[in-house]
């Protein structure tokens, strides 16, 4: 019905309650595609419902996408090997794949190594799923990495190849 904050709100409640894991599976699958595709309570989803629980016995699609929310949550904590350890799990050329390969040119970025931002920026692009901002948002970086490092050519090329229209942005 697009409450996406109500269904965030009831299915965070019933997925940390845990009455069963299939019906935490079921919840996760729901959250996950909330959180991709609707405006959502980060707060509550990510950061209380996610990265709170443990969900070793989930085994469904969703699994990247706690992975993804945990490794993220202990990155922004300082937490840099657990962070690690749950990007490990991710499996490869998935969305959440592309999405910590995107978080992973941005630390690289803060850390000054912008080579490796680049390729990794390039890499994104290449491979990620169609039908999500995440191509756009690494083709932004990008662009704005090459237009700091004055070849506008290729900074344009990259600013009109972005997909989604001006209004949305």
């Amino acid at each position: 019905l697009g409450l996406t904050h109500a269904a965030v709100d009831a299915l965070t409640s019933v997925m940390t309650r845990k009455p069963n894991p299939k019906i935490v599976d079921y919840a996760m699958e729901l959250l996950e595609e909330i959180s991709r595709t609707g405006p959502f309570d980060r707060d509550l989803l990510i950061h209380r419902g996610v990265c709170d629980q443990s969900y070793d016995f989930v085994d469904s699609a969703a699994t990247d996408f706690v992975h993804y929310y945990q490794g993220e949550y202990d990155w922004e904590h300082g937490l840099f090997p657990w962070g690690d350890e749950h990007f490990q799990q991710i499996r490869p050329d998935t969305y959440y794949h592309h999405k910590f390969l995107f978080k992973k040119a941005l630390r690289a970025l803060y850390d000054g190594r912008t080579d490796e931002a680049v390729q990794l920026l390039k890499q994104v692009i290449a491979k990620a799923p169609d039908g999500t901002t995440l191509k756009d948002d690494a083709r932004k970086s990008l662009a704005r990495l090459y237009y700091e490092m004055g070849e506008f050519a290729k900074a344009d090329f990259l600013y009109q190849r972005i997909e989604m229209n001006i209004v949305e942005q």
